[in-house]
């Protein structure tokens, strides 16, 4: 997949936060089967993704009782089946710590589905999710329901983000057709149980969480890996790289330590958003101990000593928090 700037994250609901589909089906299923018995599930799979009309359309042809369309509609909606489902009980764990994650990674994260919007809400609060979205959009606002690009187009103008820069993940047919057509990278949450088309979608992946492994981080200012002060003896490892070696850390503790303590003030590494590793050496005004010629000969001496050091530290960062691939910086500027 060809590598974007992405700012911002939508999630469709059902079939993706929710495995709702599959139970709404079931119950379709039953309704269906009292107009006639001999209605299969495959007749009325399409359904699912589709505009009211265009779904009950399908329930139509399906019964051909003689019913029209929009009084099967009304049949159906008096039942009030939503209040029968556990919304809990269908709802995918994954989806909030993926959402979390996201947003620790500087992403807006917005919410754009086709259900009304008190349902929504409903799912929204059950399950946990409030919380996480900037941004909740029901396909109710609008004249169009997907595959019409509408409500992607007015979800990327209101969190203020361009369609080229948001990623969306869906999983039906009409769904990947709209946010596609919005100009957005999509992924498909594969599902093979009702006849989707997902072949239009950017990329497909079996867990919500896989999209991660697209997300690098958004960064615009410099992050700190670790420091060490020597007016409070102390030495900090960013807890975001927890994972390095333990051989790693203990030698990024000792260069820190050892610095401070021959040097004085507070030595802090950084990456800066283009992946390099950045020494900043600061010191209190009145500190007449810190010796400023010597700080510059000591990073110098760093950067030669510990060069295979700093350098598969600024390649580690760039593939496991930019998300580039293993040499691509060297053939940009081959």
């Amino acid at each position: 997949m060809e590598k974007k700037t992405r700012r911002a994250v939508i999630f469709d609901m059902d079939g993706v936060i929710v495995d709702s589909e599959y139970v709404y089906m079931q119950y379709l299923l039953e309704f269906a089967h009292k107009k006639n018995p001999s209605v299969t599930m495959e007749e009325i799979n399409p359904m699912v993704g589709l505009t009211r009309e265009d779904s009950w359309r399908v329930m139509e042809r399906a019964v051909k009782n003689g019913q029209s369309w929009d009084a099967l509609q009304r049949e159906f909606m008096a039942l009030d089946i939503y209040a029968r489902v556990d919304y809990k009980k269908i709802f995918r764990p994954e989806a909030l710590t993926t959402a979390k994650e996201l947003k620790c990674r500087g992403y807006r994260l917005a919410l754009a589905s086709s259900t009304g919007p008190k349902l929504i809400a409903r799912i929204v609060e059950e399950t946990g999710m409030r919380p996480m979205f900037d941004l909740i959009v029901s396909g109710k606002q609008f004249k169009r329901s997907k595959p019409d690009p509408e409500i992607y187009h007015y979800t990327a103008k209101t969190l203020g983000v361009p369609e080229s820069e948001c990623f969306v993940l869906e999983d039906s047919t009409v769904g990947i057709q709209a946010a596609t057509a919005a100009g957005m990278t999509t992924a498909a949450l594969k599902d093979d149980r009702f006849g989707f088309d997902q072949s239009a979608a950017d990329l497909h992946v079996e867990r919500i969480s896989e999209i991660l492994l697209y997300l690098p981080y958004v960064q615009t200012e410099n992050v700190v890996l670790c420091g060490a002060s020597s007016y409070e003896q102390k030495y900090y490892l960013n807890e975001r790289f927890q994972a390095l070696p333990d051989g790693i850390k203990k030698e990024l503790q000792i260069l820190c330590v050892l610095f401070t303590e021959d040097i004085g003030g507070v030595l802090t590494l950084s990456f800066t958003p283009k992946g390099a590793l950045e020494f900043r050496v600061e010191a209190d005004d009145h500190d007449y101990l810190f010796d400023e010629i010597g700080s510059g000969l000591k990073i110098r001496q760093y950067q030669r000593e510990k060069r295979a050091l700093l350098e598969a530290l600024e390649l580690y960062y760039r593939v496991a928090f930019l998300g580039e691939r293993m040499g691509e910086k060297d053939n940009e500027e081959a």
